[in-house]
């Protein structure tokens, strides 16, 4: 991943601007970035009784190479709550 572009994901929380640096990247590429820039436990626990384990889920779609649509914005969404939630 780029490192000026984990910089500018990691000095914000602001959900808009998160998703002008996510949106723009291929599904390898945002799986990366959710992985370099997240806590795994924090991303893990954030749906309750572990039902969506996100970063987990991001990294075995790295993995396979394959992600759905609703599998990407699920994570997108945790990791934007994620955000939001080390910055109160």
């Amino acid at each position: 991943m780029d490192n000026d572009l984990k910089v500018k994901i990691d000095s914000t929380s602001d959900p808009e601007e998160l998703k002008q640096y996510l949106s723009p990247l291929d599904n390898d590429s945002f799986c990366r970035a959710v992985t370099n820039c997240a806590d795994q436990q924090e991303m893990d626990t954030f749906v309750p009784n572990h039902k969506f384990p996100a970063y987990t889920i991001a990294l075995h779609c790295l993995d396979q190479h394959n992600m759905s649509q609703k599998q990407r914005k699920t994570i997108q969404n945790i990791f934007l709550g994620v955000k939001a939630q080390e910055n109160q």
